[in-house]
């Protein structure tokens, strides 16, 4: 998920540079979160734990935020997960994957996922919440911080693609049918990284 091209995360936060303060824009309908106030739960950031290697991410011995109970956080995760997976398979977008996104995020996975097809993760995406807004009772922001380079690896020497890069992001979530799916990833910098450390999984 590099940041210097339009990879996954990148084309969903905006449609430019991303290290030059994206901002985020209104989506097509389903629509983002409404105007107005806002419920927000604080965060604490948390120690690096490694994970054994299985055919699908192992549970970590303790929770990977103190935000893992949260029915969007757990939505966000399918997706990252679901995300590094179609990505592994040489595929930009999947039936899996469509299933976790909203009608706007599906649109723009070819150009998004495309610039990743070729590298391998290891695991999922890499995401530390640091916090959870609740928008609507249908509608969350998730807060947190997201390696955007350095985990994706070179599939044949399984060394990192890029050099490790941390952003801050604000994770749209949206409560569509019962399921809570992802409705925009923006980057921002009103999000600090400092001091989070960004806990990973394996396979």
């Amino acid at each position: 998920m590099r940041t210097t091209g339009r990879t996954l995360v990148g084309v969903l936060a905006c449609a430019a540079v991303l290290l030059a303060g994206c901002t985020s824009s209104a989506a097509p309908t389903p629509k983002g979160p409404p105007s107005g106030s806002a419920t927000p739960t604080s965060a604490a950031p948390t120690t690096t734990s490694a994970a054994p290697t299985s055919a699908t991410p192992t549970p970590s011995a303790k929770p990977l935020s103190a935000f893992e109970q949260d029915p969007a956080v757990q939505g966000m995760r399918k997706f990252f997960t679901q995300a590094a997976r179609t990505i592994n398979t040489g595929h930009v977008i999947d039936d899996q994957l469509r299933a976790l996104v909203t009608p706007y995020v599906a649109e723009q996975m070819k150009r998004v996922t495309g610039p990743d097809v070729g590298t391998y993760y290891p695991g999922p995406v890499p995401f530390q919440p640091t916090g959870v807004v609740v928008n609507s009772a249908g509608n969350k922001t998730i807060a947190g911080c997201i390696e955007a380079n350095g985990y994706a690896q070179n599939p044949k020497t399984h060394k990192p693609a890029h050099p490790r890069q941390i952003v801050g992001v604000r994770v749209n979530m949206l409560q569509v049918s019962g399921r809570w799916l992802v409705n925009g990833l923006p980057f921002t910098k009103s999000v600090s990284c400092a001091g989070v450390t960004v806990r990973t999984q394996t396979w």
